[in-house]
């Protein structure tokens, strides 16, 4: 089990160890972890997101829907869920974070992906000052990560060779 806190808490403890890395390349929560990373201070030189979620807390929302939780259970449920990984989900805010970077970000999402709207990449592009935004065509959620004009289009942007 893990979250995309949690996830924060261990990029900034190998930060610690070994530095910082130069560049981000991230998929789906990842990109959550790189905002929570940047909130801190974190400035990476080029960040390439691939179909970033642009409301995270949309899926603890769709959760406590399919499974048809109460209100009152779905309180908890999020009490219980911060309680055990130290952070206020009211906290998790990621566009805020990413409207103030500086570094040049390239965007990719996939018009028909299935688990995270392409919506929210195209307001997670239009809220980073100057970022290219990039739309793929059938490859869904995980299918940017295998498509390799994608892949080279990624570290292209990351290395400043695009």
């Amino acid at each position: 089990m893990s979250s995309a806190p949690e996830m924060a808490r261990a990029l900034d403890a190998v930060m610690a160890e070994v530095g910082a890395p130069d560049s981000i390349i991230a998929h789906s929560f990842g990109g959550v972890v790189t905002a929570l990373t940047m909130a801190k201070g974190f400035e990476p030189r080029r960040v390439a997101l691939m179909a970033p979620a642009a409301l995270p807390l949309r899926f603890f929302d769709e959760f406590v829907r399919a499974l048809k939780l109460s209100d009152r259970t779905g309180a908890a449920l999020r009490t219980r869920s911060e309680r055990r990984i130290r952070f206020d989900w009211d906290q998790l805010q990621i566009l805020p974070v990413f409207s103030r970077a500086r570094s040049p970000a390239l965007v990719v999402h996939d018009r028909q992906d299935e688990t995270i709207p392409v919506e929210e990449g195209k307001q997670v592009a239009s809220t980073w000052p100057g970022a290219q935004l990039v739309l793929t065509d059938g490859l869904g959620h995980r299918g940017v990560l295998r498509d390799q004009k994608v892949v080279d289009r990624a570290v292209a942007f990351v290395t400043n060779r695009s």
